[in-house]
């Protein structure tokens, strides 16, 4: 069972999440948060202990890596590299 520990230390990386991008939705949250979590054992995430242990780093990287790919090339926005 998690304790109000975790419920405390998930909600500060959704505000994080959010803090990088306002327009996220809660599934999307989800999402990132069920695929960077690290599982407190080995049964399969969701099972009594949900998702598991919280990776503040990887939902933030996993959020990057999902707005990044959000931006087309036809946009005409170029690289820092590029000027």
């Amino acid at each position: 069972m998690i304790g109000p520990g975790g419920v405390v230390n998930a909600a500060g990386v959704v505000a994080l999440l959010v803090e990088r991008k306002p327009t996220i939705t809660p599934d999307e949250v989800r999402a990132i948060l069920m695929k960077t979590a690290t599982a407190f054992s080995a049964k399969p995430k969701g099972e009594e202990d949900g998702a598991g242990l919280v990776d503040p780093v990887g939902a933030l990287q996993a959020l990057l890596a999902a707005k990044t790919s959000e931006i087309a090339p036809s946009r005409g926005l170029r690289s820092a590299s590029a000027h």
